[in-house]
């Protein structure tokens, strides 16, 4: 593990090799190539969830599904100088067999989908937009800076109870 600027910008060559001599099996190697350049990558902070799980749809505020992030200070600081203007884009991705897969939502639909949009630090959804019981991952990409920043967070929606039986004594 390297310590962050422990590295000049210009090109590496990663190498790994896996090998076990007691096996009889040949080793197993890759070379990743790496390009280092100059320049900070903004850090996307996530704020809390309110919850661990949301319900799809809701009738108050305070119980929406809303995604709150923000950038680090030196980031916030040369926006505020006007040397940088960040631009943001969401993602959503649902967890289908433990692989992401596109999410059927048009997160820039903010009749239907968001309040927000898809272009803005924060993600907002409107009631009954997310499906009940799904594994949601939200991916934000920040461009502008010297380097792209990207983060995700996972969402998981509540669902009815269902299966079992429900009895009351006395009948």
């Amino acid at each position: 593990q390297l310590p962050a600027s422990s590295l000049p910008p210009g090109s590496y060559a990663i190498a790994l090799t896996i090998s076990k001599p007691s096996s009889g099996l040949a080793a197993a190697s890759e070379t990743l190539y790496v390009e280092l350049v100059e320049g900070s990558v903004p850090a996307v902070v996530f704020q809390a969830l309110a919850a661990l799980k949301f319900n799809p749809t809701w009738s108050t505020n305070s119980e929406r599904v809303a995604l709150e992030t923000s950038l680090d200070a030196t980031s916030l600081a040369l926006q505020a100088s006007g040397s940088v203007a960040f631009a943001y884009e969401w993602k959503a991705y649902v967890r289908v067999a433990g692989a992401d897969m596109p999410a059927d939502l048009d997160l820039g639909d903010m009749g239907a989908v968001t309040t927000t949009g898809l272009s803005g630090p924060n993600l907002a959804f409107r009631s009954g937009a997310l499906t009940a019981g799904a594994l949601y991952r939200f991916a934000l990409t920040v461009t502008g800076g010297p380097q792209p920043a990207f983060g995700a967070v996972d969402v998981q929606m509540n669902r009815a109870p269902w299966g079992g039986g429900l009895s009351a004594s006395p009948a």
